[in-house]
């Protein structure tokens, strides 16, 4: 139901500046996060239908998304990744996939207790350092990208755009020139460039061509990195409802309480789900008890 709308100056920088700012308006978030309220309850109430969706959708966007976008002056509601900042988010990515622990404290725990159970958590969950700027920067890309249309150009901003204005780069913002993309071509790579080609069948002068061709590159060096870290984190993105992705790598009780998580977030259980929360709420206790027992420091 998201529907692509251009600004109205959304031809050059200062207009991608304009929408970046937004973000840091408390307003505009209140009113974004108001937007995908309703279109959550307005999804639920339709549910999987989706020929029933599509046919809703112009009347939900006339009724929420329009007066949005004529308040703010042509910009879209912060996505769902804006309204919650990185850790938020890589905390809930971790717990949905059974990447943390929980270490227990009883009236017995000494700190060598507390210090042995961390180490064991971390070598089962592994670690993973994260780039929570980075991240932050991607995902503003991402919106730009994926919801304005420049009036000009009838396409998404440039990337070399984005990377001006999200990233403040004022490097490589245009593809090399022919002389400077020969200048840093090594020159083993250029005749094992101008030997493949050649293999081939083509003219030394053909493969010269398409030697030179590559070494410039499709884009600049600041669309490629703008095009890297918007793939990375469309992949990165993990829906609760995810499958553990490596059992072997989880903390048992930081699993079992996902896994108890899990099944409470659905909304009208069943019995046979109710009666599956209650056994891994038993299996969770079952596991409580042994771990740091007074009765286990005595033997």
């Amino acid at each position: 139901m998201a529907s692509k709308k251009s600004g109205p100056h959304l031809s050059g920088i200062e207009r991608l500046k304009e929408l970046v700012k937004l973000l840091d308006n408390p307003t505009f978030i209140a009113d974004s996060r108001a937007y995908w309220d309703a279109y959550k309850v307005h999804s639920e109430k339709i549910g999987p239908n989706k020929l029933e969706f599509d046919r809703q959708a112009q009347g939900f966007m006339d009724e929420y998304l329009e007066p949005f976008m004529k308040k703010w002056k042509g910009a879209y509601p912060a996505s769902l990744d804006l309204l919650t900042p990185p850790l938020f988010q890589a905390a809930n990515a971790a717990i949905a996939n059974g990447r943390w622990g929980i270490i227990p404290v009883y009236p017995w725990t000494t700190e060598k207790d507390v210090t042995q159970h961390r180490r064991k958590i971390k070598r089962a969950i592994g670690r993973e350092d994260l780039d929570f700027s980075a991240i932050r920067r991607a995902q503003i890309a991402r919106w730009l990208e994926e919801f304005y249309i420049s009036p000009r150009t009838n396409a998404p901003p440039e990337r070399r755009k984005l990377a001006e204005v999200v990233w403040a780069r004022k490097s490589g913002l245009e593809r090399p020139t022919l002389e400077e993309a020969i200048a840093d071509l090594p020159e083993q790579r250029e005749r094992e460039w101008l030997r493949h080609y050649q293999t081939m069948g083509k003219s030394r002068r053909e493969a010269e061509k398409l030697v030179y061709k590559n070494a410039r590159g499709k884009e600049s060096r600041a669309s490629a990195m703008v095009r890297v870290a918007i793939n990375r984190q469309r992949t990165k993105r993990i829906d609760l409802s995810t499958v553990i992705m490596d059992p072997n790598k989880t903390d048992k009780l930081g699993l079992a309480i996902t896994l108890i998580l899990r099944d409470v977030s659905i909304a009208n259980p069943s019995i046979g789900q109710l009666e599956g929360i209650r056994s891994k709420v038993i299996h969770l206790g079952e596991l409580l008890l042994p771990l740091d027992s007074p009765s286990k420091k005595a033997n």
